[in-house]
């Protein structure tokens, strides 16, 4: 590949037709490769210029204590929200896995006789049913997932939910070597990957179905990682939502020692999530005592607006060798969008990224789903 070839003319045929296929945004990224061929890695800065401080404790809002009047009467505006049918879910079901040996994780067993997408939707149906209406399920795939779960919810009947369940997929993007060639893996193969769940939006709107769920009278939708079966739709959660009246809900977790991840930051003034790699260099993150658990209630019209997130430059270790990767992440909306930020019990929070943690969440998941 020469500095002025565009990559899609330089790619096999089959390549160039998957590209196509996941949408590829060659635009955007023929121009971060330029950059990064003339500054290099070390010139790809992700971290914020701008001043930056700690959030106020009353950024932060407690989640209702069960029992109280108050968590009753959120509990009952959530139920209400899903009653009237303006409410769906969606998990981001992309992932690459890399930790848990590659698989699909959407579609491994995570409870005998039951895989992560199954506890996700027998959830919901269970749900809907005490709130006497269906809630639609959404599931954002990546070139990497999107044909064993299509395979896994032929084989479990669309997982029980019938029309209610939707399917899309993100886009796909080449990763390239630190000085910006094609990254090709030891067998020659180029290496693909899903440039991040900042595509959540966009996705959303290219395949149609935000005019769908907006049709169907949907205005709110929650948003969770497949891996994480702590974060579950809550109409506690959702009644939250409704009376902090902003477009978006944040939930977030108290740190333990050594957690590291997105945290809501006061970005000149502003209060959004700034991912652990974008602090200024003298900013101790420790100062902020709790983190972003990459789960959302959004309302549509936050989705709808075609915000300006910006790409993120990732260095990857794969089998050895060090690839570039180019990412926009969903958490970033919070510059654009006014959010709530909901402190939440660490149980919400059970993310399975390795084959041990599973095996670990066996108890806590039994009590949670039998």
């Amino acid at each position: 590949m020469t500095e002025h070839t565009p990559i899609l003319d330089t790619v096999p045929p089959e390549v160039r037709e998957l590209l196509l296929r996941y949408r590829f945004a060659s635009d955007a990224f023929e121009g971060l490769a330029a950059t990064l061929r003339d500054r290099g890695v070390a010139g790809m800065t992700n971290r914020i210029t701008a001043p930056v401080e700690p959030p106020a404790p009353s950024d932060l809002r407690p989640l209702a204590r069960p029992g109280t009047d108050e968590y009753a009467a959120l509990r009952e505006q959530g139920l209400r929200m899903i009653r009237e049918g303006r409410f769906a879910a969606a998990v981001l079901n992309g992932g690459m896995a890399t930790r848990f040996g590659g698989v699909v994780k959407g579609v491994v067993e995570a409870r005998p006789g039951r895989s992560f997408l199954q506890l996700q939707a027998e959830h919901l149906w269970q749900l809907g049913e005490e709130a006497g209406a269906p809630i639609p399920l959404l599931l954002m795939n990546s070139f990497a997932t999107a044909d064993a779960t299509e395979a896994h919810l032929a084989e479990t009947g669309r997982l029980g939910l019938g029309e209610n369940l939707r399917t899309f997929d993100q886009r796909v993007a080449p990763r390239l070597t630190p000085s910006a060639e094609l990254f090709h893996t030891d067998e020659g193969q180029l290496s693909l990957y899903g440039p991040g769940h900042g595509d959540f939006a966009d996705s959303l709107r290219d395949a149609g179905l935000l005019d769908w769920l907006e049709s169907r009278g949907i205005r709110h939708i929650s948003l969770c990682n497949v891996d994480n079966l702590g974060a579950r739709p809550d109409p506690v959660i959702l009644g939250h939502h409704l009376e902090g009246g902003k477009p978006l809900t944040v939930e977030m977790v108290d740190k333990n020692p050594g957690d590291k991840g997105g945290a809501p930051a006061r970005v000149d003034g502003h209060l959004e999530i700034v991912e652990d790699f974008r602090f200024p260099g003298d900013f101790d993150a420790d100062r902020i005592p709790v983190f972003n658990t990459n789960t959302f209630v959004f309302d549509l019209s936050a989705l709808r607006a075609e915000h300006p997130l910006d790409w993120f430059t990732v260095v990857k270790g794969v089998k050895g060798r060090d690839a570039v990767q180019f990412e926009r992440l969903v958490g970033q909306l919070t510059a654009f969008e006014d959010a709530t930020y909901l402190r939440v019990p660490r149980e919400r929070f059970l993310p399975v990224k390795r084959p041990e943690d599973l095996t670990s969440l066996q108890p806590t998941l039994a009590a949670i789903f039998g």
